[in-house]
């Protein structure tokens, strides 16, 4: 089940990640936890419980954080490229 659980969780985020509002205060993880709290819906249609997912990613609210960082990161490297040209 794990190895299907982290399936799942890999294509949501990349279907369904959304960069958190410009201006957002630090440390502020709402988008993270609405993103992890829609993840899970979609999870339980898939027949696929958070446990299964938390047990191979650990804390989906972190992991949901961090896909978040990174996608942001990947947005400012690709402005500075961008820039760059």
């Amino acid at each position: 089940m794990s190895k299907r659980a982290v399936q799942f969780l890999e294509e949501w985020v990349s279907e369904n990640m959304v960069k958190p509002v410009a201006g957002a205060p630090e440390g502020d993880d709402s988008e993270a936890r609405l993103r992890a709290e829609e993840c899970v819906i979609a999870a339980k249609e898939e027949g696929i419980a958070k446990e299964d997912i938390e047990e191979e990613v650990g804390d989906l609210v972190d992991y949901m954080s961090a896909a978040i960082e990174k996608a942001v990161n990947a947005d400012v490297d690709r402005a500075v490229m961008k820039d760059r040209s």
